[in-house]
């Protein structure tokens, strides 16, 4: 039986779309499913698919709700018997100790994998992430900051950053021992880089590897590839490495990029659960167009009784907007203090909006929708029914890809973009829906 080359577990919703498509532009057959994921369906579709991915909310999630998804998805991946697995990270590397561990996936590799080796790759230069010296840093308006000098991370509502030495945070997080591999080792060809990977990862250490720019990013994923191939390798990484090393995978695999694009004609919908600044920039945009823009108050979502009673109250304003041909754009926040925001109430967002968008489809026959936020994403993703996606077009840059849904219902084959909350030009949310 066929089987798959690559499985990924996507800590959030977001970030797992975006793996995705980084794996689709290379032509890799690739389907994303929502966790939880059926192993049988699973099982079943995988024998037709080069890449497996489960989109989770372990980003959110506290380490004993981490083991126990974890450990669900990664039994499903060691039955699959891909060459690589990927714990598909935030570029940003936002990890805390009690809120999406890292260690703690680590811990529950482990545990499948027990010999794996973990190179770590958070970099990824076309979106503005880079690793120097073990230390990461993020594009922030313009400006290349350490990720503790970035106010976007910060003031992250649950993994603010306070530490950009990976190795430190990894520490800080309970691992007890980490290992780099700095840029001036990246000149060594890319066997030899294979071998020190799997030389410093020996006994179970996380590899932090250093890039910078493309042409590294490729060397090191193509270092990484070729490690898979002889041993078990779990990565902890972004989506820099699909970038990376999609191409040497496609034509090992004979696939060939085919791209598309789809274009959308009238009123637009964002269902934004984010309380990022360049959220609200995006935001003053559309309303400066003339969008209706739509408060949903995340401090009255105590429950998913609230966030149904929510809903329903904001529904006939939203479909009214719709059906009068004005695009509308529902958020709980405009770039307001993210300190303040209470993370339990992640799950009661996404339902609002998960209740918000399937009325949308049903009443206005809506068949493409924005979500905003990486948390309430991955819980609206969940909440709405739907049970895996497909990447229906994308131009192949970051965060620009427009996924279509699988479901048994309705919500069959609407398109959907999902955009992390710093994610996107201040014009996204007009750009997708002009085509």
């Amino acid at each position: 039986m066929s089987r798959p080359v690559i499985c990924f577990y996507g800590d959030d919703f977001t970030g797992a779309s975006e793996n995705l498509a980084q794996f689709h532009k290379h032509g890799l057959r690739c389907r994303l499913y929502f966790e939880p994921a059926d192993p049988a369906r699973v099982e079943a579709e995988a024998a037709s698919l080069d890449v497996v991915g489960i989109a989770g909310v372990a980003r959110s999630r506290a380490p004993d709700d981490m083991r126990g998804l974890l450990r669900q998805a990664f039994a499903l991946f060691g039955v699959l018997g891909a060459c690589l697995n990927q714990y598909k990270i935030c570029s940003t590397f936002d990890s805390a100790r009690e809120t999406g561990n890292f260690v703690v996936a680590i811990e529950e590799a482990r545990r499948v994998w027990p010999d794996a080796l973990l190179p770590v790759l958070p970099a990824t230069p076309d979106f503005g992430r880079y690793t120097a010296f073990a230390n990461h840093f993020s594009r922030h308006r313009g400006d290349i900051l350490r990720l503790d000098r970035n106010p976007a991370l910060i003031e992250h509502p649950s993994t603010p950053m306070n530490e950009a030495d990976l190795r430190r945070h990894l520490a800080n997080l309970g691992a007890a021992a980490t290992a780099a591999i700095m840029l001036p080792e990246l000149s060594l060809d890319m066997d030899a880089l294979a071998d020190l990977i799997a030389q410093r990862s020996e006994g179970g250490t996380p590899v932090i590897l250093d890039t910078i720019d493309n042409r590294q990013l490729d060397h090191v994923s193509g270092a990484i590839w070729r490690l898979a191939q002889r041993r078990t390798v779990f990565a902890l990484a972004a989506q820099g490495l699909p970038q990376g090393l999609g191409g040497a995978v496609a034509a090992q695999l004979g696939r060939v990029s085919k791209p598309s694009t789809h274009t959308h004609d009238g009123a637009g919908l964002v269902l934004s659960g984010s309380c990022s600044a360049q959220t609200a920039t995006q935001l003053a945009v559309v309303e400066a167009e003339g969008w209706t823009m739509i408060h949903l108050p995340a401090e009255r979502l105590t429950g998913l009784e609230e966030a149904h009673r929510a809903a329903a109250a904001l529904a006939p304003g939203m479909i009214a907007a719709l059906q009068a041909g004005r695009s509308v754009a529902v958020y709980t926040a405009r770039g307001e203090v993210t300190q303040s925001f209470n993370l339990d109430r992640a799950p009661a967002v996404g339902h609002a909006l998960a209740g918000l968008f399937r009325k949308a489809v049903r009443e206005t026959g809506l068949r493409r929708v924005i979500f905003a936020g990486g948390d309430s994403s991955s819980f609206a993703m969940r909440s709405c029914g739907a049970y895996a996606l497909d990447i229906a077009s994308s131009t192949g840059q970051q965060a620009s890809h427009i996924c279509r849904l699988l479901s048994v219902d309705e919500l069959d084959g609407v398109e959907i973009i999902l955009k992390g909350g710093q994610a996107g030009k201040d014009r996204f949310f007009l750009d997708p829906m002009a085509g």
